[in-house]
C-alpha cells in the first residue's frame, strides 16, 4: 500500500495528500495498540510512552501539513522556500542530530549540498565520535592530520558503536519477567535486581522459544 501511495505520489505530484494519508495510516495503528486492538502483521513493539510521542508526533505532523502546504524541490518556485534554502549553519545542526554515520551518508546521496556538507565538516564526524565514543578512545587514535570521518570509522572499527534506545525491556533476575523499566512489574521481591535485554537479544530469545 505505501509503494503504491507513493507511486502515486510521484506521477500526480500530490504529495501533501499522500503524507496525510500515510501519517493518518500510522497514527490509526498507534491507537489500535494502545486500545489491546491486534492487527495481523501490523503489532507494534515499543514502551507505551513510546507509542505515546509517536502519536504526539503523527498529530503534530497532520498540523504542519494541513497549515504550511510544504513544497518539494520539484514544484517551488523563485518566491517558495525550502529546506535547502536555511543557513548551511543550520542545516549543520540538523545534520548533527543525526544518531548514526549511515543517516549522514544517505543524506550526503539525497543532494549535494548535503554531500559537501557531510564530506567537507569534520566538525560532524566529530560530534558523531563524541556521541558513540569515550574521550580516552578518541584520544588514543585522534591527531592533527587524522580526525573526522576517517577517525570515526577507525573508531568503529576497534569499539563498535554505543548502544542508544528511547527505552529497554529489562528482565527480573528473581522472577524472570519481561518488563518496561519505567513501568516496573509485579514481583514477590522488592529488590530484586534486573538486566537489560537489548533488541537483538529479545528476538534470540523468541527465536529459541
Amino acid at each position: 500500500m505505501t509503494f503504491r501511495l507513493n507511486k502515486t505520489s510521484v506521477e500526480k505530484d500530490v504529495h501533501v495528500s499522500t503524507a496525510r494519508e500515510l501519517v493518518n495510516r500510522f497514527g490509526t495503528g498507534l491507537e489500535g495498540n494502545i486500545a489491546g486492538v491486534t492487527f495481523p502483521k501490523r503489532s507494534i513493539v515499543g514502551s507505551p510512552q513510546i507509542v505515546s510521542q509517536q502519536l504526539g508526533s503523527c498529530s503534530n505532523l497532520l498540523d504542519l501539513i494541513s497549515e504550511r502546504q510544504p513544497k518539494t524541490l520539484s514544484d517551488s518556485n523563485e518566491d517558495s522556500v525550502t529546506f535547502l534554502d536555511l543557513p548551511k549553519e543550520v542545516i549543520s545542526k540538523i545534520l548533527q542530530k543525526l544518531p548514526d554515520h549511515i543517516g549522514l551518508i544517505e543524506m550526503a546521496k539525497a543532494h549535494e549540498t548535503f554531500e559537501a556538507l557531510v564530506d567537507g565538516q569534520a566538525k560532524l564526524w566529530d560530534r558523531l565520535s563524541q556521541f558513540h565514543f569515550t574521550q580516552e578512545q578518541i584520544d588514543k587514535h585522534k591527531t592533527k592530520e587524522f580526525t573526522g570521518r576517517p577517525l570515526f570509522f577507525t573508531l568503529k572499527k576497534y569499539y563498535g558503536l554505543r548502544e542508544h534506545y528511547a527505552d529497554l525491556i529489562h528482565i527480573c533476575c528473581h522472577c524472570k519477567a519481561l518488563f518496561w523499566k519505567d513501568h516496573g512489574h509485579p514481583c514477590v521481591s522488592r529488590d530484586a535486581p534486573s538486566v537489560r535485554v537489548t533488541p537483538q537479544q529479545f528476538v534470540d530469545m523468541l527465536l529459541f522459544l
